[in-house]
């Protein structure tokens, strides 16, 4: 497998390096049955020994049909020279033929010529005086019969050579055709025994494929055995996680409610919660724009699927984690902190009490701390100076807007640092307390508001955002 794979890796070198590939190189078909899939694994030495196989078949064949073609020229160059002894042999039939009338002619006339030689003896009253021009031309007559046969014996002959002749070509003709019968036995035994040979290394090369195709999808399976336990552990510990993070969300989540409700404040009014997911649909992450034209869906929308455990613990700790968000800009913009440094004093709390000029009961909508005249004061909670001056008996005056309806007042200052508009932070210095306005000695009042209504600002002061700074040598007093 290892070094199928570095042969794998090396093609894509060799193409980048510009190389040509090699045309054997590992291959593999995929066979489809049904819904099964398999594939066959084609080695460079298994391409190269199929193509060994078939180049020497195409060899051999070629070899096998040259013999053959040029037998088989041999064997017409034979029947060529067979039929022209055969015509040849026609021919001198034909001649034979010719000399036979001529020589049946000659008879006649020889047979003519001897019977008028007869009767012209007998008319001569057999004197047996010679006829010397009858028998003058039976001399003639009687040497071109002598010819003829003479001719007939020459033709007989060349007819025996041409039989002969004759005879040989088609035992020739039967050698050949048996020869020719005989190579293609052999080439069809030779053309058997290389199929069976090509056969037997194609179901070798069969079988070694179906081999390591096992190989390989018994190590594919348990790789992927291995994966599956792998992703299982991965599973749990993220499983794990989530649930130690859900945890914590929550304890956060509960710390700072409890902050929150502690300081008078109701979050779950104050922020309410944005509407839950229906059952079964995943967490989505806030979007930050979609559009595009309206296209009425023509398919019905196939029902969400169920959530699994783990995408419903993220869905919660999602949902956690944006209360958390909304709660923590709520505890940011709330004045859960102290205005000034260590080494003050309370003078009077908030709530019902006996007004310092005029001894008449009357409602505290605040709380007085004293220390030394000029000490600094600084803000409760990051926001907007809405007021900067003087303000009747608060004198001079610093009031903040801090959002989600909360705005902190700071009176009786000496100084002020700040302008309206002005954007402060949390522990920014907004002025120096002093004794300005209705006010019998030197403290800061310090109010918290709600929508307009008067909140304890103990409760605040008793938050989690502190200051630590030098204590003052004494503290003044005032109310």
């Amino acid at each position: 497998m290892a070094a199928k794979q570095q042969g794998r890796k090396g093609t894509p070198g060799a193409m980048a390096s510009g190389q040509p590939r090699p045309f054997f190189r590992p291959r593999q078909l995929i066979l489809r049955d049904g819904d099964q899939v398999h594939g066959i694994f084609l080695a460079p030495w298994l391409q190269k020994s199929v193509a060994w196989l078939l180049a020497l078949g195409l060899i051999w064949a070629s070899v096998a049909s040259l013999g053959l073609w040029y037998q088989s020229q041999q064997a017409d160059e034979a029947a060529e020279a067979f039929r022209n002894a055969i015509a040849d042999l026609s021919r001198q039939q034909m001649r034979i033929a010719d000399i036979s009338k001529g020589l049946e002619g000659q008879r006649a006339t020889l047979g003519r010529l001897l019977a008028e030689g007869a009767e012209r003896r007998q008319q001569a009253g057999d004197t047996g005086a010679p006829l010397p021009a009858l028998e003058t031309e039976i001399a003639g007559l009687l040497g071109r019969i002598g010819e003829l046969e003479g001719s007939l014996d020459g033709i007989r002959n060349s007819l025996d050579l041409a039989h002969a002749d004759r005879q040989a070509i088609a035992r020739e003709r039967e050698a050949m055709a048996d020869r020719l019968r005989q190579a293609e036995r052999q080439a069809a035994d030779r053309l058997r025994e290389t199929e069976r040979h090509a056969a037997e290394r194609l179901r070798d090369s069969e079988r070694h494929a179906a081999d390591r195709q096992r190989e390989t999808e018994r190590l594919a399976a348990d790789r992927q055995h291995a994966l599956e336990q792998q992703l299982a552990a991965a599973l749990h510990a993220q499983e794990e996680t989530l649930a130690t993070l859900q945890r914590r969300t929550t304890a956060t989540v509960a710390e700072v409610e409890r902050i929150l409700t502690e300081a008078g404040l109701e979050p779950a009014r104050m922020l309410p919660a944005p509407p839950p997911p229906p059952p079964g649909a995943p967490a989505e992450r806030p979007r930050r724009g979609r559009g595009g034209p309206f296209v009425a869906a023509s398919v019905a929308t196939p029902p969400p699927a169920p959530l699994t455990p783990l995408q419903q613990s993220a869905r919660d700790i999602d949902q956690q984690a944006e209360w958390l968000r909304r709660l923590a800009r709520l505890l940011e913009a709330s004045p859960v902190s102290v205005p000034l440094a260590r080494g003050y004093q309370v003078e009077s709390h908030f709530g019902r009490r006996s007004d310092p000029i005029r001894g008449r009961a009357a409602q505290h909508t605040g709380i007085d701390l004293s220390d030394d005249h000029g000490t600094p004061v600084h803000a409760t909670a990051p926001g907007r100076v809405t007021v900067a001056g003087w303000e009747g008996g608060y004198g001079r005056v610093v009031e903040i807007d801090h959002g989600f309806g909360l705005r902190t007042r700071y009176a009786h200052l000496s100084a002020i640092g700040v302008e309206v508009d002005q954007q402060v932070g949390r522990f920014a210095r907004l002025g120096r307390m002093g004794s300005s306005g209705r006010s019998t000695g030197t403290h800061l009042h310090y109010e918290v508001l709600l929508n307009g209504q008067h909140l304890d600002p103990a409760r605040f002061m008793q938050g989690s955002f502190t200051r630590a700074s030098t204590t003052s040598p004494g503290n003044g007093q005032g109310r």
